[in-house]
């Protein structure tokens, strides 16, 4: 698939990382670290911006991404 001609597009939906969302109202450093041990409170986080490598002629964007650039570019 090639949004762009000569680039190359890798389409990655898997999460980079996760984030904690969630904290303990308490400051106490006992009570954030059994927070930090609970998957619960944390969230995925994906590709924010396409990122363009000019060297090698590749384009990684999640699905949606590739999907506004299909849009923008049929305009």
């Amino acid at each position: 698939m090639t949004l762009i001609p000569g680039f190359t597009t890798i389409i990655y939906d898997k999460p980079i990382g996760q984030k904690q969302f969630r904290f303990p109202r308490s400051k106490k450093k006992r009570i954030r670290i059994k927070w930090q041990k609970r998957p619960s409170n944390y969230k995925p986080i994906f590709l924010e911006q396409a990122l363009v490598d000019q060297r090698n002629k590749t384009i990684t964007c999640t699905s949606r991404m590739a999907e506004k650039l299909r849009r923008t570019q049929s305009l």
